[in-house]
């Protein structure tokens, strides 16, 4: 099974990423100093919406274990 653990605007989620229908994803402003940040938007076959401020590596992550669930 391909679960992936992540804070979510909910608390911290436990994804099956079977039942991830679609995700959407935005580059978060940040200072010239900080490191780049992603918000996703993971959308549930249930038609549940979570959201998740990601750092770089973390997104990194997100997409190798996305692009495996085929």
């Amino acid at each position: 099974m391909n679960k992936i653990t992540m804070k979510t605007s909910k608390g911290t989620t436990t994804l099956n990423l079977k039942y991830v229908s679609a995700y959407s994803v935005n580059k978060v402003p940040t200072g010239v100093l900080s490191s780049e940040r992603y918000l996703i938007d993971l959308h549930m076959n249930s038609g549940t919406i979570f959201s998740s401020e990601v750092s770089a590596a973390d997104f990194i992550l997100f997409e190798k274990k996305w692009s495996e669930k085929e």
